[in-house]
């Protein structure tokens, strides 16, 4: 039995396992072991934006599948289109997709299949919310391997001419019950991109990416050579609106969109954009009580009025709720972007301003915002923004966030799509993206270049992390922190070799120079250095405690130390240093 921590095993040793589980008979315990093994990968934060799916996770659930003994349906009706998908979530982004597939396929029956793996669905409200058109069903309360065979079964028996998978990542049910010929047309909706899931390598289903970012990936990385891409709609776009001063701006998503970058970074920004447009700033989505009353706290001592800030946790529609608030800009949440937010904002002509994410393009939407849309990395470079908006900008750029979502996501884009017999792909703007497949994750995780020891060491005392205390856990750090400082320069990386290396030799350098001969260097030059090396120290503590690895950083009292002494007072907009 693997313990939390230890390296991810082999996709091959799972297959062993599975293949020895069958042998005995156990199939639910097969398909127990590949949920577990995926949920495992969910927990490496480093496969977030650098692993995406598996030929052979994907090969054994539908080996998993085959041994149910359904058989294909002999005719299809082209009338239904079938949704197999985990549970639904409101509001959630792929419930809002499963809907707007609905709505563009007018004229045709629609039937929802939940394998309910992970948990269930409140079936009145999925009914409510798809609409009367639509017919939803869930598996018996039962095993995986007992729901696999319930959607099985289901497409069997309905047939239909289309079929869409859209599971969670780790729900082998609904892959091993999406068998090849169970629909006329099968298609795989890739709708979370941004990291590992089962079902993007099924050879039998149509794959379906949603953004530019995504599909240019798995075009080009993953080798899914006949992928189409199909937009994210949001409705009709509306007629601008000038919004009121003081500027009201607002965000979106779960708190998960925000965790990763500190229990404090959203916490600590919102304060300084009020500062800084003198007006509103409204979140929609639940937070945690101890993020709102930090917000609250830190608005008092700077003499703000904490009604400045509201948290909505639920509204039925965010873009209608964007334009009743009269919101002026629409900040996407950061440091994990929001893709259906983000086109809600556009199509309500409201401008954006976007995070760009240190790491990956997959996981902000600079590439799903029309050109010329704010993007932001450092924290100031947004305060700076804001300070400065004035209504032409807004004006211009409302003008451009509609005419992009007229011509990339407006719905009869994706109503023309699927109109056919057969889904046609809208044309896309191909770029590259340096990522890998889980089997290339695994296997360069595996093998420890020689200096990444080296400099995985010198970057826990430059921190100051103290020793985790075993062999293995100082090899995960040191990978992880290795990683980091081996991204490209232009891509930002996670901890920008650039800078990365710059403050380790400043760092060496100072201590080296410190100890024979301390008196050498004037005062002045000393605390120039200084000043420069705490600036660097800012920009790294940021990069890395926003980047995917910054809980595990966090975890550690010696980071939290120094993001505490270094990054408080710059997060709340205090006097600090030149450059920073």
């Amino acid at each position: 039995m693997s313990r939390a921590g230890d390296p991810i095993p082999p996709t091959r040793e799972v297959a062993s396992l599975v293949e020895a589980d069958l042998e005995r008979g156990d199939e639910a315990r097969a398909f127990n072991r590949v949920i577990s093994y995926v949920e495992r990968v969910f927990e490496d934060p480093g496969t977030i934006g650098a692993a995406f799916g598996s030929p052979v996770l994907d090969d054994l659930c539908l080996r998993l599948g085959r041994r149910l003994g359904r058989s294909a349906p002999e005719r299809f009706d082209p009338s239904l289109v079938a949704y197999v998908a985990t549970r639904l979530v409101f509001p959630g982004g792929h419930t809002f997709v499963i809907r707007d597939l609905v709505e563009a396929q007018p004229g045709r029956r629609h039937l929802v299949l939940l394998t309910g793996v992970g948990g269930g669905t409140d079936l009145e409200e999925a009914q409510r919310f798809l609409g009367s058109a639509v017919a939803v069903e869930a598996a018996p309360d039962a095993t995986a391997r007992e729901a696999a065979a319930w959607v099985a079964g289901r497409l069997a028996g309905a047939a239909p001419g289309r079929a869409f998978l859209l599971a969670h990542p780790h729900d082998a049910a609904a892959v091993a019950g999406f068998q090849p010929g169970s629909a006329g047309e099968m298609l795989f909706y890739h709708h979370v991109d941004h990291r590992f899931t089962l079902g993007v390598h099924l050879a039998h289903a149509r794959h379906l990416d949603f953004r530019y970012a995504g599909f240019a990936n798995c075009r080009h990385d993953l080798g899914l050579a006949e992928n189409l891409f199909l937009p994210l709609t949001a409705g009709e776009p509306s007629d601008p609106v000038a919004p009121p001063y003081p500027l009201t701006t607002a965000s979106a998503g779960r708190w998960g969109k925000f965790a990763p970058g500190g229990e404090d970074s959203f916490a600590a920004q919102v304060p300084r954009w009020l500062a800084a447009t003198g007006g509103r700033h409204l979140h929609f989505g639940g937070l945690p009580p101890a993020v709102v009353a930090s917000i609250e706290k830190q608005l008092t001592v700077a003499g703000m009025p904490v009604d400045r800030f509201v948290n909505l946790p639920e509204v039925a529609s965010l873009r209608a709720a964007l334009v009743e608030e009269g919101v002026g800009l629409y900040l996407d949440s950061f440091p994990l972007g929001g893709c259906r937010s983000t086109v809600e904002a556009m199509a309500a002509g409201i401008p954006v301003a976007v995070y760009r994410h240190p790491s990956s393009k997959l996981l902000s939407n600079e590439t799903l915002a029309y050109p010329g849309a704010f993007v932001w990395q450092e924290p100031e470079d947004l305060v700076a923004h804001l300070a400065a908006l004035e209504p032409g900008r807004i004006e211009a750029e409302s003008a451009a966030a509609i005419e992009h979502y007229a011509a990339h996501h407006h719905p009869r884009l994706l109503a023309a799509a699927l109109a056919g017999e057969s889904v046609a792909g809208r044309p896309v703007v191909e770029r590259a993206h340096p990522i890998a497949s889980l089997e290339g994750y695994l296997e360069r995780a595996a093998a420890a270049p020689g200096d990444e020891a080296l400099l995985g060491r010198l970057l826990l005392q430059a921190l100051r992390i103290p020793d985790p205390g075993t062999r293995q856990a100082r090899k995960q750090i040191s990978r992880v922190l290795y990683a980091l400082s081996r991204l490209p320069s232009g891509e930002g990386g996670g901890a920008d070799r650039a800078d990365l290396s710059g403050f380790l030799l400043r760092h060496w350098r100072s201590a080296a120079e410190a100890r024979p001969a301390p008196e050498t260097a004037g005062a002045a030059g000393r605390r120039e250095a200084g000043r420069q090396a705490e600036c660097d120290l800012r920009r790294l503590l940021r990069r890395l405690g926003w980047g995917p690895v910054g809980w595990l950083l966090r975890r550690f009292k010696g980071f939290r130390a120094l993001e505490e002494r270094y990054l408080k007072g710059t997060e709340r907009g205090e006097p600090s240093g030149p450059g920073v």
